[in-house]
């Protein structure tokens, strides 16, 4: 059954969540959090998906946006707990 948008949102959004978990100092863009942050075989999943996750956290106070120099974005954990 397949599912809707807001239950991969959630199901990304919590790989997400793992991954800083255990590497609380870690900061990458988008098509690096797709391709390294989460489950080898999700990175089939579109950058859009992920992108959509990560406004969810974004959203919820858990992650940000940063902007660069040269304009690429970056997201990383915000400060405070992560449960």
């Amino acid at each position: 059954m397949p599912q809707n948008d807001d239950e991969e949102n959630k199901i990304l959004a919590e790989q997400i969540v793992r991954y800083l978990k255990s590497h609380p100092e870690a900061a990458d863009s988008l098509e690096g959090i797709a391709k390294w942050w989460i489950p080898q075989q999700q990175y089939i999943e579109s950058v859009e998906k992920v992108y959509k996750a990560l406004n969810y956290l974004i959203e919820n106070k858990i992650v940000s946006r940063k902007i660069l120099s040269d304009g690429s974005k970056i997201y990383v954990r915000k400060n405070g707990r992560l449960d």
